[in-house]
This record gives C-alpha cells, sequence and structure tokens, in this order.
C-alpha cells in the first residue's frame, strides 16, 4: 500500500479517502450522541466505503510483482 501511494496519486486519493469514511462510519456507528443518524446515509456510506475497498482490492491484486 505505501509504494502504491508513492508511485500513484489516484490510489493515494481512493486510499486516503476509504480511510477517512471507514473511520466516520465507525464513529457513527460507536457514538453515544443523543443525535440520530439516518440508517439511510449510513449505509449509503457503508456503499461507499465498500466501492472504495473493491477498488483498492483491485488495485492490490493487478499490481503485484510477476
Amino acid at each position: 500500500i505505501n509504494e502504491l501511494e508513492k508511485s500513484s496519486p489516484r490510489f493515494k486519493r481512493i486510499y486516503s479517502e476509504y480511510e477517512t469514511m471507514s473511520d466516520d462510519l465507525w464513529d457513527m456507528e460507536t457514538s453515544d450522541t443523543e443525535e440520530s443518524i439516518p440508517d439511510d446515509f449510513i449505509n449509503a456510506i457503508k456503499l461507499q466505503t465498500s466501492y472504495l475497498e473493491d477498488e483498492i482490492q483491485h488495485w492490490l491484486i493487478h499490481d503485484q510483482p510477476q
């Protein structure tokens, strides 16, 4: 992952976005605050995070040395 971040600005952006969204999702799901976050918003974040994860996995699989 570190090598891809150094060599590909696109991968670096995608990975950074994935980390941020994963952290935000964790915070939303484990928060003890009184504010309610709509389920459809959380589901949309989960879906986007899943798409980013799939793209990261694609990069990792296809960027392996032969």
